[in-house]
């Protein structure tokens, strides 16, 4: 109820929404186009490499299948944290104001925290408004038989009782992941496209773009809530020119996901 609050005064109070981008300077950067994409691509081949490698050492080294996935997690985080230096690099390079100005200021850090979980709140009705819609449409064409489809990390967490293996997994998806796929998507993909398509659909251009990737590179199932969690997180990036807020969001949303199928929800 707090949040449709929320969310409601924001669309009263920027006229359904159009308006709340207009007059929101850009993010001075002469990052070339391609570069996001290429980072991507290489994380996916990085990301590939390294779970071939994993599987071979858990089954080499003789490991149950708890261990296989603790060796799988452990390359997984590698990978990330080193594509989130290369970003790191990048935004000094490319950006103007350079870290500040890629979005990783951290003088404000407890006000993008709040104002970050204020963003998760108003937003969480209409996340779960799709993921309800998914399953009722997928109920209606498959019938009772349908489920949705599992994110690995919440199977991990529910399938090994392992508490060291959860922990990581919380580290992980709770932390790791949302810093790699904010600085990605927010930081080189909403700033690039950003620069490209200028104010179309007041402001809210490259917001739209880049969540449409963001979402379409996860299970398909959960396309239609991680568009609209993407368009509060890419709006809010663009509002504040914060990074830290967006992967609070991110990171929130993350965490509170883990915790509902920990206690069952």
């Amino acid at each position: 109820m707090v949040g449709m609050m929320i969310f409601a005064r924001w669309m009263l109070g920027t006229k359904l929404g159009f308006k709340a981008l207009v007059g929101v300077p850009r993010r001075g950067n002469v990052l070339p186009l391609a570069a996001p994409f290429a980072v991507l691509l290489a994380w996916m081949l990085a990301s590939l490499v390294m779970s071939i490698a994993a599987e071979k050492m858990g089954k080499g080294l003789g490991l149950a299948d708890w261990g296989e996935t603790a060796v799988l997690y452990g390359g997984m985080m590698g990978v990330d944290v080193g594509f989130i230096m290369l970003m790191c690099c990048m935004g000094r390079v490319y950006f103007a104001r350079r870290m500040r100005g890629f979005g990783l200021d951290f003088r404000h850090v407890g006000r993008d925290l709040w104002l970050g979980a204020g963003t998760l709140l108003a937003v969480m009705p209409a996340v779960l408004a799709m993921v309800s819609a998914v399953m009722v449409v997928g109920r209606l064409v498959e019938g009772d038989k349908f489920q949705m489809q599992e994110n690995e990390g919440l199977r991990t967490l529910m399938e090994y009782p392992q508490v060291w293996l959860k922990i990581m997994v919380f580290v992980f998806a709770g932390i790791v992941v949302p810093v790699y796929e904010e600085m990605l998507f927010r930081g080189l993909f909403q700033s690039v496209i950003r620069r490209f398509v200028g104010a179309a659909c007041g402001g809210w251009g490259a917001v739209l773009v880049t969540s449409v990737l963001f979402a379409v590179l996860h299970l398909p199932m959960h396309w239609p809530a991680l568009f609209v969690l993407s368009l509060a997180i890419g709006y809010s990036y663009e509002k504040s020119g914060s990074l830290v807020r967006a992967i609070f969001i991110h990171s929130l949303f993350n965490i509170s996901m883990m915790a509902l199928s920990l206690a069952g929800g």
